[in-house]
């Protein structure tokens, strides 16, 4: 009786994701999903908190023709949501000092040593915010607090964003839609629109 229940509930399991990835694979077929990537590539820079690729990777996955478009409207929409959270910082750091940087440990001197390690490393850090743990939201607020100037944070973030998004792109137009599919026992839906319009 277990061995029945297990397979019953792996094949519940199987279906389930089996419509999750159907829905995906709808929603990247249609023609704002590009814009719904931007526009969490955008938010997800600013504040929402989680993987800025939430979005991209499952939609990419489901739909691998349109890996690149997406690839281009996520690392687009990255670069000006980190580009207003600089602008904020730029704007935000006098202001907090003084109104709770005392009550939070904020001092003159922790200001300085954190604007001469952006001076020194700010680019390295800005590219490795994108491979790393490191938050791009707090070194892009910090980088406009501490007058790193834009155009080095801009193209840092943008070529390290981009070569992040293309090197997903390309490995899930190579391998990586097949492979997930596989693993999970999924069934290629482009390939079936393929044999059905045969």
């Amino acid at each position: 009786m277990a061995p029945a229940r297990s397979a019953a509930a792996a094949d519940a399991a199987t279906g389930r994701l089996q419509r999750i990835y159907h829905w995906l694979h709808d929603f990247a077929e249609r023609g704002w999903s590009a814009t719904a990537v931007f526009a969490y590539g955008v938010l997800q820079s600013l504040i929402v908190p989680g993987l800025s690729d939430a979005l991209f990777l499952p939609l990419s996955l489901a739909k691998p023709a349109r890996a690149y478009r997406l690839a281009v409207a996520a690392g687009i929409g990255t670069l000006l949501g980190a580009s207003l959270l600089y602008w904020a910082g730029g704007n935000a750091l006098a202001a907090l000092t003084e109104s709770i940087g005392p009550f939070v440990g904020v001092t003159p001197a922790g200001l300085e040593r954190a604007e001469s390690l952006l001076a020194s490393y700010g680019w390295l850090l800005v590219v490795g915010s994108t491979f790393s743990p490191i938050s791009t939201k707090l070194l892009s607020a910090s980088a406009g607090a501490f007058g790193m100037p834009y155009p080095l944070f801009i193209a840092a973030l943008g070529v390290s964003r981009f070569a992040r998004v293309f090197l997903f792109a390309w490995a899930i137009r190579k391998f990586g839609a097949r492979a997930v599919r596989e693993a999970f026992g999924l069934r290629d839906e482009d390939a079936e629109e393929t044999a059905r319009a045969a």
